[in-house]
């Protein structure tokens, strides 16, 4: 799971398969679901809110559909890896719940290693080499 906006860090080559959040929303085939939600959106932004009812609408397919869809349909797919490396910080947080092994290097804001040494290393620091 590689970056590939202004954080990426150029210099981390992984071989093999490279993802990022868009290719794997495809993959998961969310575009079968996401396409009320885009015609949605058009409405509202045509102004067509009918007393609020579109923008109702709008919410609660998000709230309802779309959101839970993403939520079982992520963990299976990152499931399918006996490893995975991220430069995404969400990336390495869903690694970290769902027990996966995960090699990740920081962005170049150092998102990724702030995370760790805030959250995981202060409360399970690595045993010294």
């Amino acid at each position: 799971m590689q970056r590939r906006d202004e954080e990426r860090v150029e210099d981390w080559d992984v071989q093999g398969l490279v993802k990022d959040w868009d290719t794997i929303l495809e993959d998961i085939h969310l575009n079968r679901i996401y396409w009320v939600a885009r015609v949605l959106r058009k409405l509202q932004k045509a102004g067509c809110s009918v007393g609020g009812l579109v923008e109702f609408c709008s919410n609660w397919y998000l709230m309802n559909v779309i959101y839970p869809y993403i939520q079982r349909n992520v963990p299976k797919y990152f499931l399918k890896f006996d490893k995975v490396y991220s430069t995404r910080l969400h990336g390495l947080i869903l690694c970290m719940l769902l027990h996966l092994d995960c090699e990740w290097k920081d962005t170049k804001y150092g998102k990724l290693s702030g995370y760790y040494n805030t959250w995981i290393n202060s409360v399970h620091p690595l045993p010294a080499k």
